[in-house]
């Protein structure tokens, strides 16, 4: 009957639907990279920064949204959702370009402006991928039927990357050798790889209390990436009923733990950036940062009393948790040596 046609059609099979995930998390990826970029900046004092930092946090949830009902093959849930991420990503596009040059530099702006792109097109690859699956499933009812184009994530990342990219201007980083962290090797971050476990205790040098800073400033973009990649592997079980609520407390937490994390970027992103005295502010900027580790700990905590019912899952939480955990340590450390 027509009525079962119509259900069918609404779970038709997308056979690229894992390529299409990791596709959704890579979009939701550089939403993340660029609030962790906004953090040097002192956002409070410009609104056109505050709504940008705003609208890629929703973006960077929605896309999550989006990968979870593309793992489970509820394709008009992300279709529905990619709609409001592709609106959101369109205003973002016209909020970014139109940045007043006095609230953040140039190459700063580039990469905003290379991201947004990115994005873009991560997102309409998507939806067209889904189109061509649904064209596939209303053929199949015909004689041959259209195959899928199968997707290659990698392939795709480095037909993005081969954009010719604006680098970083070097003047205005050896001028503010505070911000040096942001620096890439090109304005893409579509290949930061947050799989890899960082050393933590290989950022602590004892030395000039800007230098300090800025090795600080690595380790909380470093821990932020963590806790947002913690986010993005629970993702993989959202839709699965048996660890939904379990699964959105692990979300959740983890967002609260790299908010914390990225709480300290924008704390040592801004020191210097003001006329205050130096031993003032690295006193003031301690203590906000230890208050943010102390909070971001206790998040964890929390986090580690979560039992998933998923093996592989919660070894890899695990071993990130206990990574966070030594960067806590690390932090605090580092913290009472900026104020001493």
């Amino acid at each position: 009957s027509f009525k079962t046609f119509l259900l069918s059609m609404s779970a038709f099979r997308v056979s690229n639907k894992d390529a299409l995930f990791e596709l959704a998390l890579l979009a939701g990826n550089l939403s993340h990279e660029c609030r962790n970029w906004l953090a040097a900046y002192a956002t409070n004092d410009y609104p056109e920064l505050q709504a940008i930092d705003q609208i890629n946090g929703q973006i960077e949830g929605q896309l999550r949204g989006v990968a979870g009902q593309l793992r489970f093959g509820l394709v008009e849930n992300a279709k529905r959702q990619l709609a409001q991420v592709y609106k959101k990503n369109a205003f973002l596009g016209r909020l970014v370009s139109n940045i007043e040059s006095e609230a953040i530099r140039e190459s700063s702006k580039d990469f905003l402006v290379q991201s947004n792109r990115e994005q873009k097109a991560l997102v309409m690859m998507i939806d067209e991928a889904l189109n061509r699956a649904f064209m596939s499933a209303l053929s199949a009812h015909d004689s041959k039927g259209a195959e899928e184009k199968k997707l290659d994530v990698e392939g795709v990342v480095r037909q993005l990357e081969s954009i010719k990219l604006i680098k970083e201007d070097a003047k205005a980083a050896h001028e503010e050798p505070h911000r040096k962290n942001n620096i890439v090797e090109s304005l893409s971050t579509l290949s930061v790889n947050y799989a890899k476990l960082p050393n933590f205790t290989a950022f602590f040098k004892v030395g000039d209390k800007k230098v300090l800073a800025t090795e600080m400033w690595a380790m909380a973009r470093a821990a932020s990436n963590q806790a947002h990649h913690m986010q993005n592997l629970a993702t993989r079980f959202l839709i699965s009923q048996p660890h939904q609520p379990c699964i959105n407390d692990v979300i959740n937490l983890a967002g609260q733990i790299e908010n914390q994390c990225r709480a300290s970027l924008r704390s040592l992103g801004n020191l210097g950036t003001r006329p205050y005295d130096p031993k003032q502010m690295n006193n003031q900027v301690s203590k906000q940062v230890q208050n943010q580790v102390k909070a971001a700990k206790q998040k964890m905590d929390a986090l580690l009393k979560k039992q998933t019912e998923d093996k592989q899952l919660h070894t890899e939480l695990t071993s990130r948790a206990n990574a966070l955990q030594t960067y806590f340590d690390v932090m605090a450390a580092s913290a009472h040596a900026l104020a001493a």
